[in-house]
């Protein structure tokens, strides 16, 4: 994983991309949202969702732990998710 892309991971993973029923969030307001609280361009963004996939997330809680586990884009082994 390149460094650029450890970036992106960190700046995403302050945005919340589940409803509070667990449901992934609709796309166009999770890349609003990253655009507009973490000043992601439009390229990043895109370069983000083309490399990977959410599959869970742990916003900061009380303690200060968060948490958000990708898995590369079209990738099934689990060498390729990242916490």
């Amino acid at each position: 994983m390149s460094n650029g892309n450890k970036a992106l991971l960190s700046s995403a993973s302050y945005i919340d991309f589940f409803d509070s029923n667990g449901n992934l969030k609709n796309l166009k307001d999770i890349k609003a949202k990253l655009d507009k609280k973490r000043g992601l361009t439009e390229s990043q963004i895109n370069q983000f969702f083309n490399t990977y996939e959410v599959l869970d997330q742990q916003l900061e809680t009380a303690s200060g732990f968060s948490a958000m586990v990708v898995r590369e884009s079209g990738k099934v082994n689990l060498r390729n998710i990242h916490v």
